[in-house]
This record gives C-alpha cells, structure tokens and sequence, in this order.
C-alpha cells in the first residue's frame, strides 16, 4: 500500500460556494465580486492550463477582440487584456475613417448571465458539443466552472482570471458569427462593443444581428447601453485631456496650494456629470514636487476630501500620501486622517457598503491610525468577509478604542460544519488559521484538503499594509501598446 504524502491536496472536484464582496464603482453602481473556494479553483485552473493551447488558438483566430487573453507568467495576474482599456483612443481614429455611424452597445449582465454550458458550444461548435455532451474535452472546463459556483450553470464568477478566460471563448465565437453577417469593424473590450457603418441603417442592421448571435449564446443586448451615434464623435473624454494638462505652479508655496486647489475643484465640478475625475486628479499629483510643509498639509487635507466625496478614490489616495511622504521626508497627518476613515466607516457600514468600509479600515492599518468604539461598533455589524478580516487585524494590532472589537457575530457566521465549503470559508480558514476565531478551529483540522493548507502555511489575506498599486488590466501589459502598424 503506497502511503499518501501527507502535504498532497485532493484533486477530486468539489462543489463549493464563493466568497462575495460589493465593490463600490465610480459612476455609483456595485459590481459584486467573488472568491472562488481553493477547493473547486485549483482544479478550474488547471483544467484552463490544460486547454490553454486550445483556447489561445479559438480566442486568437479572431482579431475583432482588444481584450483577447495573454499570458503574463510572472505579473499578478495570470493572464490579462492584450490591449489597455485606455488604448481604444488610439484605435478609434482607424477604425472611424471613412465611416460615418458607430454602434456602441454592451451585454446585459454578461457575467451573471454568462451560461456555462455555451464554452463547450463556443470551442466544439454548438451542435456537436450538444450531440456528445459529457464526451468532449471542453465539457471539462463547463463541469469545473459549475463546481466552483456550487453547481450553477448560469453565471460565473466576477473577478477571477477564469472567468476572463470564459468571457473571451463565447464572445470570440459571437464575433465569429457576426463577422459571417456583416462587414465587422471597430473593436471589442470584453462585453464593450464599438461598430463603425459608413450608413445608419448598416449600423441598425448589424444591431439586429447582434442580438441574433447573442441568443444562440443565450445572451441578451443592453438596451441602455446601446446607441447609434453619427460621426464626428469625439475620440476621448474631454475632461481627461483638461486635467492631465492642467499646470501646477510649484516656484512659490501660495501658487502651488492656489492652483492644486484649482485643480481639484475642477475635477469635483466635472465629477457631477462624469465619474472618475477626483482619482484622475489624485493621480495628476504624483508628477508633482512637494517640497513645503505648508504644501504638503494642503495636499493631505484636499486628498481627504476628495476620499470623502468620493470612496472609491481611497487606495489612489493612500498611494499617493505614501509616495509624497517618502520622497519629501514627511509625515502623515493622522488626526486628518482618522477624521476623513472614521466618517467613512460609520457611514458606509449600516448601509453594508463593504468595499468603503474595507479600503477605510485598510487606510487604518497602513496609517496605523485608531478607530473609535463606534466604528468598531458599527463594522461588527457587517457579514462581509474582506471587512471582517480587515477588522480582526486592526484589532490584533490595538487600533480600536478600548480594544474590544466584537465578534460574536463572525463566530456565528463560521460556527457549522459547511464552513469551509460555503460562502464564508474566506474568513472561517483565516480566522482560524490566524488564532483571531475560535468556532472554524476544529472545521479547519478536520478538513482534509484546509488542514494541508494550514500544514504549508497558505494565507489568502496579506498581512502587510505596504501596498503595491493594483493595475489590473489598465497596467502595462505584454505586448499592450497599440503596433505601429496599427495606428
């Protein structure tokens, strides 16, 4: 009898629920994230390195795409965009020329309704993959996507690189199809859809058929987000260009402190029609030199309330004061900060806005900055993992008043035998794992596949506040720059 290694994981696949966590967005709407369970992901992921040739070749054979995956190997992503998101400015002005109608539209819900048995029809063909269902190498990949959100075939998760790759194989095969229909041009991002027509009702007609080839995917056109336009349209936000331009005196202290003031009331007069200003203005002043106390104290009080009108802007924020401290040797006001987190914390938590409450107690712990009782208060209240996980550490390092952060709740939510299969075993393994909660203790060392994630000291939370900017897929990408020949 071969003794099985006591650090091998199981391979055998698992049917388990993810983690969620409402991430706040700039134009005021919440995109729901999820974590899929190490459990159900690691055989998703390596059923998708499996099949990578495969896929790189189907998602490859069509060019309409500038979201088609690459594989990075050693960024933080596993794969990302060929293309930034930003790129599409420079592509607009070939894919615009000679034209005189764009269509631009989106997808309804296109993760949530993204159905997972349509990879097998987008890589084997929607009839074979129909006549040997269960028989072909891509139903592999269908059965992985379903065990990691607890069985479901409709949806799949939002956030995960899986899932990026699950996007790109079903709409390479819609533009295949709608490519067969009409003369195809201009680009695709993801479910972002941009069509140029030298006639309106070429652009109505390539309408049509888009939802045509949507249906066979069952999927289904965005009607507020789609129009036609006639050309000229111009190529890029306007107040984009204004603020990147925008000129900041730095030969005296009252200029410097006149025009950043300048500056962010412009962003804060354009964000009431436009979303991202206040972080586009936030990431302007990382080309500028602070080199006065007064200056910088400006800064930190302008940068406060850009978060506090704006919560999304907090991890621009916290980068650019670590960036400014270090390179003029200041320090972090941190009566203005504890101001500008304990106002986000106890407005944003009765309302269960986790991702505001997440990036305030992050700020904290980077800052080091003590939380009031109420906060603590009021953060016990929620039943958000990445909070709860946030707030346990700002606990383990005395940043709450009276240092008594109550969590009976999260020990209600982690006290059952399912833990660790169901939508908080985020917090229930590293709750345990970290001594900060009793209940999933046991759930943990009697789990087969945990404890040997425990054993090799697996951590899903990071501990460390010094952050490295997240780029996502807007970063630097291989091969992300337009070719020359392209422009």
């Amino acid at each position: 009898m071969v003794e099985r290694d006591r650090n091998a994981l199981p391979r055998k696949g698992f049917k388990t629920q993810c983690v969620r966590h409402n991430l706040a967005r700039t134009d005021g709407f919440r995109r729901p994230l999820q974590v899929p369970n190490p459990k159900s992901f690691l055989p998703l992921a390596e059923e998708f390195e499996a099949q990578w040739p495969t896929i790189r070749a189907h998602v490859r054979g069509h060019f309409f795409s500038i979201s088609r995956p690459v594989a990075t190997y050693r960024l933080e992503r596993a794969v990302r965009p060929y293309f930034r998101i930003g790129e599409r400015e420079r592509l607009r002005p070939k894919d615009w020329r000679g034209q005189k109608f764009v269509l631009r539209t989106d997808i309804s819900q296109f993760y949530p309704s993204l159905y997972t048995h349509s990879i097998p029809w987008a890589l084997e063909g929607k009839k074979k993959a129909k006549r040997n269902i269960g028989k072909t190498q891509s139903d592999r990949l269908d059965k992985a996507l379903r065990n990691a959100s607890d069985g479901q075939t409709m949806g799949v998760p939002i956030g995960p690189d899986t899932s990026f790759l699950a996007a790109e194989i079903v709409l390479t095969a819609v533009d295949r199809n709608l490519a067969s229909k009409i003369k195809l041009r201009g680009h695709r991002y993801i479910d972002d859809y941009e069509m140029a027509f030298t006639t309106r009702s070429a652009a109505e007609e390539a309408q049509a058929h888009f939802e045509q080839a949507l249906a066979e995917y069952e999927l289904a056109i965005n009607p507020t987000k789609t129009e036609v336009l006639e050309l000229p349209q111009p190529f890029h936000e306007r107040w984009a260009h204004e603020l990147s331009t925008f000129r900041i005196r730095t030969d005296g202290v009252s200029e410097t402190i006149t025009d950043l003031i300048a500056l962010f009331s412009q962003a804060a007069e354009i964000s009431a029609t436009r979303p991202g200003p206040l972080k586009y203005a936030l990431l302007c002043c990382r080309e500028i030199e602070i080199a006065d106390d007064e200056v910088w104290t400006a800064l930190q009080n302008l940068v406060w309330s850009a978060v506090s009108a704006e919560p999304t802007t907090m991890a621009t924020a916290i980068d650019l004061l670590a960036e400014k401290a270090t390179e003029g040797d200041f320090e972090v006001d941190k009566e203005a900060a504890s101001e500008a987190i304990e106002a986000l914390i106890r407005a944003h938590s009765p309302v269960q806005n986790a991702s505001e409450v997440a990036w305030g107690l992050w700020a904290a712990i980077a800052l080091e900055v003590e939380m009031t009782a109420q906060a603590g208060a009021a953060v016990s209240e929620m039943e958000d993992d990445f909070v709860a996980l946030l707030a346990l550490d700002a606990d383990s390092r005395r940043l709450f008043a009276d240092h008594q952060l109550d969590v009976s709740g999260w020990e209600a939510l982690t006290d059952y035998d399912g833990v660790l299969a169901g939508p908080h075993w985020l917090l229930g393994y590293e709750g345990a794992v970290r001594g900060w909660l009793e209940a999933p203790s046991d759930r943990v060392a009697a789990d087969d596949y945990f404890k040997v994630l425990k054993r090799r000291q697996v951590r899903f939370y990071d501990e460390d506040p010094r952050r490295n900017p997240f780029t996502g897929p807007a970063g630097p990408l291989p091969g992300g720059l337009v070719p020359d020949e392209y422009v």
